[in-house]
This record gives structure tokens, C-alpha cells and sequence, in this order.
């Protein structure tokens, strides 16, 4: 029975956007963001119903008993019954890979029109990939909240995000490994089919962001040789440079999200392209090329000491490349890289942002000589692929003991670019 009201009806609540609703406060339901969260330096998520992905207990059919994907609308639950196509073992391999990690994945509309199998892969997606391109577990993901969506409108991005999530999947289960080639090759397709329109709108340059970096998180996955990132990474400077350039496209959060992405990808990447690039581009890091860093600073304070740490870590693996390239002496080098294991020696994998030094690891193992410190880079590689389930880890720890093994032969930074074939990050 409702409780009476003593001072007349009590007015029907009006619901804000997600970020004042979790603090607590009334919004002004300004679109397309709020002014609230304009003030605080938040990414708005504006209004609208909210869907997130969630696992729930299959009651009926073959299922019966196990856990399946479900969908969460206004706080009640609807479980996705999974169709003959998606069988109990695919079901389980989504919750038996990083099993702790429990994202939100946001959309417009209700999926009923989605087949099962696409459901659970990009439930998939939210919950295990999302999260390993992320720094660490806040309410805004741009990989869920912004790329996602566009699976609900444009088949190219959807079948990049499940192509993503079938390889990531086909680590632990081969089965998945000819469905992550079907939606890659009709990823491909579909990339080509559009590369030479003319006539650009907003959600066609999104979608084409999308589905390149999607391209570039599968080579990632599936630490596979013989997949020419350098072509993907040339491919993605081509297409901002010909809708005039990064400032043209980051005027909104979308496109800030974007550019962001690929500035952290040119940055990392440097070192696999050509020695000379890396030099300059790595003694001249700027707050713009760590700007996935320093985003969180702003928006999520509680997270500076983390957030703080990884910046100056990142720094530290580029200044230990730098001296090596620029031939600084052999003391100077080894006191750079004690200094950047010691740093490193507390913080755990599994600990927040942890899987952001994949790169830092792998620059620093390459300038390790001594055996305890080549295990301490090994051991925590190894950490972090259990962690974020992306091949190119173990790739990389193959990369760095043909560096050890090479010793003495020309210099790692310029070996680096002939010996990777595969995108380290």
C-alpha cells in the first residue's frame, strides 16, 4: 500500500541524465549534455532510457539452469533465450574469460531484432574487450558507450565489434574462430564499399573511425604475424587527414573520443615504424598524445594516484627508448631502467589501469641485460595477458627474447622495426 501523503500528491519524478542521477542531484536536462556536467568536467551521457547487459539464469529450453546474456530496461530484467546457432559451451566461454569484470553496455533501443548469438557477442564486447582498451573502470568507456551504440544503425560497425569479440573469444575457443572471420571479412567489405564516398555525414565518419580501429584492436587480439598494422595505422591518418585534419573531427566528444584513440596508437606505434620517428615523437610527448590519461584526471580525481603513476611510467619507458636511440652511456641507461622496474615491482597487474604498461613493458624489456630483470618483464607480461586476454602480450614477450637473443648486433630501436609484425600496445 503507498505510504499517504500528509502535504498533498507527491510530484512524479522527473529522471535527469546518468551522471547526476548516480550522484544524487537534480539536472537540468539540458540536451545534448547537461550544464551540470559541463561545469564538473563529466561526460554527459544524456537523457533516455538506459539499457545495460548484465547475466542472468536461463529458466526454460536446453539452457535451463545456466548463465546466459540478459538485458536490464528500467531496472527489470529480460533474459536473451539463445537460439540453436549459440550453443552452451559458446554461452559459458563468454563468463569463463575475465569472469570479474562486469561492464555497462549502452543502446538505444531494445535488441529483440538482433539475433541471440549477436547479443551475447556484443554483450561480449562490453564485458571483455571494452575494458582492455580502457585505463581503468570509470562510468564513461568510449569503446561501450560510444562505439556500440553504432551497432544498432550501421552493420559495418556491428560486424567489426563481433568480429572483435569471436577472436578474443576464439583464444579460448576455437569454435568462434570462423565466426570472427565472417565479420571481418564483412567488416572489410563493407569498409571497402564506402571508401570512395564523397559526401561525408557525422555518423558515416564515425562509423569509419569505428570500424578502422576495430580492425586494429583485432591484429591486437589475435597477435597473428602477417597482418600489416602499419597498413591500418596509414589507413586511419589518410582518412582524418581527408576530412581535413584531427581538430576538424575532435569538435565533440565523439570525435574528441577518436582522435584520442588514434593519437595513443600513432604515439605507441612509433617505435615499430621507423627509429627516427620515435625520437622525435617520443622525446616530444605532449599532454595531448596522453590525453586518455589525463581525461580521467579531470573528470575522476579519486583516480589521480593511479592515473599519475601510469603517466610518469609511460615517460620514464620513453626516456629509457630515447637514450638508448640517441646512444647515451651504458650507466645512465641501466640506472633509467633499475629505476622504472623498481617503480614497477609493487604495482599488480590486476590493479587498476595495470594493462596500460603493456607498452611501457615491452619498450624497458628490450634495454634489460640482466636475467632477474628479464624474468621480472616476462612475469608480468604474462600477468597482464591472463588480465586482458590480447595475444600481442605473449607476441611481445616472443619479440623480446630474440632481442636478448641477438645481443650485440645492431641496436634494439633499430631492430625493433624489422623484427615486429605485430601491433605491441
Amino acid at each position: 500500500m503507498a505510504r499517504k501523503q500528509t502535504r498533498g500528491k507527491k510530484p512524479r519524478r522527473v529522471r535527469g541524465c546518468y551522471n547526476c542521477s548516480q550522484r544524487r542531484i537534480n539536472c537540468d536536462r539540458g540536451t545534448p549534455k547537461c550544464q551540470k556536467c559541463i561545469k564538473k568536467g563529466l561526460e554527459c551521457l544524456g537523457l533516455g532510457t538506459r539499457y545495460r547487459f548484465q547475466n542472468a539464469v536461463a529458466s526454460r529450453g536446453k539452457l535451463a539452469g545456466r548463465t546466459v546474456p540478459s538485458r536490464n530496461v528500467n531496472g527489470q530484467t529480460y533474459v536473451s533465450q539463445l537460439s540453436d546457432d549459440t550453443t552452451a559451451a559458446q554461452a559459458e566461454a563468454g563468463n569463463n574469460v575475465h569472469n570479474d569484470v562486469r561492464f555497462d553496455g549502452f543502446c538505444r533501443r531494445v535488441l529483440d531484432h538482433i539475433d541471440p548469438q549477436s547479443r551475447f557477442l556484443l554483450q561480449y564486447f562490453s564485458d571483455s574487450v571494452a575494458p582492455a582498451m580502457a585505463p581503468v573502470n570509470v562510468i564513461f568507456n568510449g569503446y561501450r558507450d560510444l562505439i556500440l551504440p553504432l551497432t544498432e544503425r550501421d552493420e559495418i560497425v556491428r560486424h567489426a565489434v563481433m568480429a572483435a569479440a569471436s577472436y578474443h573469444l576464439g583464444l579460448h575457443q576455437a569454435g568462434w574462430n570462423n565466426i570472427a572471420i565472417r565479420h571481418h571479412m564483412a567488416a572489410i567489405q563493407g569498409l571497402g564499399q564506402r571508401r570512395y564516398e564523397q559526401n561525408i555525414d557525422e555518423s558515416t565518419l564515425y562509423s569509419r573511425l569505428s570500424t578502422m580501429l576495430l580492425l586494429l584492436i583485432e591484429e591486437m587480439i589475435t597477435g597473428q604475424k602477417g597482418r600489416d598494422f602499419r597498413i591500418l595505422l596509414r589507413m586511419i591518418k589518410s582518412f582524418v587527414e581527408s576530412q581535413g585534419g584531427e581538430e576538424r573531427i575532435e569538435w565533440n566528444s565523439q570525435g574528441k573520443f577518436f582522435i584520442q584513440e588514434i593519437r595513443k596508437m600513432n604515439l605507441y606505434s612509433t617505435p615499430l615504424v621507423s627509429e627516427e620517428l620515435a625520437r622525435c615523437c617520443l622525446a616530444n610527448i605532449s599532454r595531448k598524445d596522453l590525453w586518455f590519461l589525463h581525461a580521467i584526471l579531470e573528470s575522476h580525481p579519486e583516480h589521480s594516484p593511479t592515473i599519475l603513476k601510469l603517466i610518469r611510467l609511460v615517460r620514464k619507458a620513453s626516456g629509457i627508448y630515447i637514450a638508448r636511440a640517441t646512444n647515451i652511456p651504458q650507466q645512465g641507461i641501466d640506472k633509467l631502467v633499475h629505476g622504472f622496474i623498481s617503480e614497477t615491482s609493487e604495482f599488480s597487474a590486476i590493479s587498476p589501469g595495470g594493462h596500460i604498461l603493456i607498452w611501457p613493458f615491452f619498450i624497458v624489456g628490450a634495454e634489460c641485460s640482466r636475467a632477474d630483470d628479464q624474468d621480472f618483464i616476462v612475469n608480468q607480461l604474462q600477468h597482464l595477458w591472463r588480465q586482458t586476454g590480447f595475444a600481442n602480450t605473449l607476441y611481445a614477450i616472443e619479440v623480446l627474447r630474440e632481442v636478448w637473443k641477438d645481443r650485440g648486433g645492431i641496436p634494439w630501436t633499430e631492430a625493433m622495426v624489422n623484427k615486429v609484425e605485430v601491433f605491441v600496445m
